[in-house]
This record gives C-alpha cells, sequence and structure tokens, in this order.
C-alpha cells in the first residue's frame, strides 16, 4: 500500500498521460521508485473503489472531424426528469448538469460535422416549448482536467489542436474505437490493443505517436471522479470582455493550475457571456475563493458563477 504523498503523485502522473511506449506503466514506475506490477495494482485497486472513471484515449474532437457544442435550456424543476430523458439518452451528449442559476440545465454535445446541423434542429425541435440556447466555442485557450494534489508546480501540458480533420482509414477508426473506452492494464496494454487490431505493437505506437504530435490525440490516461478524489467544489464561471481583451485574459487564465477549461465562447443574447472557465477546489467555499483571486489578478469585473448542483449525465465522446 502506497503512503498518500506517493499515492497522490502516482495520480497525477496517470492523469498527464501513459508515455507511447510498450512498458508505460514501468515508466511511471521508475518515477514513483516502485516496480511495475505495484503501479498496476494500484490502478486496478483505483477502478475498484470507483475513483478511475476510465482510463483510455482522450482525443481533441475537431481532428476527427466532430464538432463539439455547450447548450442549456432553462426549466422549472418540476419538469427536469421529462427535460433530461429527452437529453441525456441521447449519445451525442457527454455531459449534462443541473445548475444553481439561469438557465439551470447545462450540457455538452459532440456530433459529426457533417450531421451536426441536422442534429442540432431536431434537438431544438425535441425541447420545444423550452428554448434551447447554443454557446459555440471560439477559442479554446485550454482543455486539460487534471487534478494535483502535489504541489508539483509543473506547468499542466497542453496538447497541439489539429489543423484540420485527419482521414481515417477503417483499420484507424478501429484503433479509435479501441481506445475511447478503457485500456488493458497490464505489462504490455500497446501489445494487447494491436492484437485487436490486427497490427504490430511498433506499428500502432507510430500510429499514436503521429496523433499526439499533430494534436488530434491528447494523451491516454486515468479519468478520475474528482470528487472522490477531493475536489468536491466546481463552478462554471463567466465574464463578458471586450474582444480585444479576451486573447490575453484566455491566456492568463488558463495559467491557473484550478481552471480546468477555458473558452472563449459566442455570446446569446439570454446570456451574455465570452470568456468561461472550469474552477475546481475542494468545496464551494474554495471554489469562491479561487474566483475572486481570479477577479483581482486578472482585474476581472461583474462576472458570474455557476455551481453545479447535480450530475445527471458524464461520459467520453464515441466517436466510430
Amino acid at each position: 500500500m502506497l503512503d498518500q504523498i506517493k499515492n497522490d503523485k502516482l495520480i497525477y502522473l496517470l492523469q498527464r498521460g501513459l508515455p507511447l511506449v510498450s512498458h508505460p506503466f514501468e515508466e511511471i514506475a521508475r518515477l514513483l521508485e516502485l516496480s511495475e506490477n505495484e503501479v498496476i495494482d494500484e490502478i486496478k485497486k483505483f477502478q475498484r473503489v470507483g475513483l478511475v472513471r476510465r482510463f483510455g484515449g482522450v482525443f481533441n474532437s475537431s481532428g476527427l472531424g466532430f464538432q463539439t457544442c455547450l447548450c442549456a435550456v432553462n426549466i422549472p424543476e418540476s419538469d427536469l426528469e421529462r427535460v433530461n430523458s429527452l437529453i441525456s439518452p441521447n449519445p451525442g451528449v457527454t455531459h449534462c448538469y443541473l445548475r444553481d442559476e439561469v438557465p439551470n440545465l447545462w450540457f455538452t454535445i459532440t456530433i459529426h460535422k457533417t450531421q451536426y446541423n441536422e442534429a442540432m434542429e431536431k434537438l431544438r425541435h425535441l425541447l420545444l416549448p423550452d428554448r434551447l440556447l447554443t454557446f459555440p466555442a471560439v477559442k479554446a485557450f485550454k482543455i486539460q482536467v487534471i487534478f494535483d494534489k502535489t504541489d508539483s508546480g509543473q506547468p499542466v501540458p497542453v496538447s497541439a489542436l489539429p489543423g484540420e480533420t485527419v482521414k481515417l482509414s477503417d483499420r484507424e477508426k478501429q484503433v479509435v474505437r479501441r481506445l475511447q473506452g478503457d485500456v488493458p492494464i497490464s505489462t504490455t496494454p500497446f501489445s494487447h490493443i494491436a492484437e485487436t487490431v490486427a497490427c504490430s505493437e511498433k506499428e500502432l505506437l507510430q500510429l499514436l505517436q503521429k496523433w499526439q504530435h499533430s494534436g488530434v490525440l491528447k494523451r491516454i490516461s486515468c479519468i478520475i471522479r474528482h470528487q472522490r478524489f477531493g475536489f468536491k467544489g466546481n463552478a462554471m464561471c463567466v465574464w463578458n470582455l471586450p474582444e480585444e481583451q479576451l486573447e490575453e485574459t484566455g491566456a492568463k487564465l488558463a495559467e491557473h493550475s484550478f481552471v480546468t477549461h477555458c473558452y472563449q465562447r459566442e455570446i446569446n443574447a439570454d446570456f451574455p457571456f465570452n470568456l468561461y472557465a472550469m474552477v475546481h477546489a475542494e468545496n464551494k467555499e474554495k471554489v469562491k475563493e479561487k474566483f475572486k483571486e481570479l477577479e483581482k489578478l486578472e482585474n476581472l469585473k461583474n462576472g458570474r458563477m455557476l455551481f453545479s448542483a447535480k450530475e445527471l449525465k458524464k461520459t467520453s465522446p464515441v466517436y466510430f
């Protein structure tokens, strides 16, 4: 059994991503002065106790030809169950939260670009008489959900964004399908994956390295249930900034370790904000402190915090 310091370091390293080598867990074990089998046993324990939500590939959706949009709808609490039954079963919906502000129901949807407009129009009609609000991203400043208890001070890795959609062969789509689930927790996980897609381990690793270099693949990592790791508070924090301030301020917000997502989004008349940052901390009061810290450090005013009241759905995108 690991002491708390090594336990937290291991969880941090697993979130940053596996090295794309034949024995990735051996590489991580070396950093912690552990054995490969000790690391594997700990990961399996994390899975058993429910700390790990998934251990697999994290992709840039746009690089695979998919479009993502943040959406919201404001509904009375008495109608929540009905509206959620229309939203959450949609396979394109990856996250759905009830928040304690107006609008109160927020969700993220990821759909292939060729089907996006038609799918969104169907969703608008499905939700009537409630009005669907959409907030497409204009620019991403940070999309790295990595929770750190180690006070490492290391910058969170920011992957490159793909310049355009990559064309995938049938076998490459098989690789994406395999990685969008869980990877085998074994001494040679990539060898096992290669067998399932009928290629050599060397070929698979070369492909993954190419995807990572181009930004299509962010990392292959542990996605944790952050509440069980001690980050029980989170809020979507929003501001409305002049266009000329967005680039600099968004980049500065992204530097803070407690900010996991930071976007410029299109302004909607019903929710007139264009800078969004997800803030996580130990509890609600700590989130409020972080919010005030951001406003003071970056000279932000008139922001709002939308706390998560209830998680209705949280999954990873399914691409192919």
